[in-house]
């Protein structure tokens, strides 16, 4: 599910402080 991270969207790593989609 998704979740907090500082990476952004899950796998790009885009953005700041997004939550992570996980797709």
């Amino acid at each position: 599910g998704p979740r907090m991270s500082d990476s952004g969207t899950g796998g790009n790593g885009q953005g700041s402080h997004a939550v992570e989609r996980g797709v």
